[in-house]
């Protein structure tokens, strides 16, 4: 495990953020087949703060479309574990992955990515849950989860 996923995992922030200032390399996938990424979308954003994930969506947009072991994609994860803060990191990552070329094409296979290691699950809009969501953060979501949106 790299400093920088076990800084991520132990949702230590500040420790991600010195690691990422320094240049840790955010494209290691260790033998869990969870990478830096799959870590950042699980940790809440603070108002204020920058979502994590975002962060090393600018260092590598090509994170976006990894796959995990049980193959999902770090959009399936916050689509599925949607909750309050989600919104805003989710918001922050599309932002980042529009900027460039190299992100655009990145977030537009991830969008029509189908969840599972046979990959005939379901796509990330699909999987949006009422859950934990504060009022009206679903449709928002589901919207920026829909390929062509």
């Amino acid at each position: 495990m790299t400093p920088l996923i076990h800084a991520l995992r132990e949702m230590k922030t500040e420790a991600a953020t010195l690691l990422f200032d320094n240049n840790a390399d955010v494209n290691i996938m260790p033998d869990s087949g969870r990478s830096a990424l799959d870590y950042a979308v699980d940790i809440p954003t603070p108002d204020g703060e920058k979502c994590l994930a975002a962060l090393l969506l600018e260092r590598s947009p090509a994170l976006v479309t990894e796959r995990d072991q049980k193959g999902d994609t770090a959009l399936h994860k916050v689509a599925e574990f949607a909750m309050t803060g989600t919104l805003a990191c989710l918001e922050a990552m599309v932002g980042v992955l529009k900027s460039s070329d190299v992100g655009a094409s990145a977030l537009n296979e991830a969008l029509k990515s189908r969840s599972g290691l046979e990959q005939n699950g379901p796509l990330p809009c699909e999987m949006v849950q009422e859950g934990n969501l504060p009022r009206g953060d679903r449709e928002k979501i589901i919207e920026l989860l829909t390929p062509g949106s």
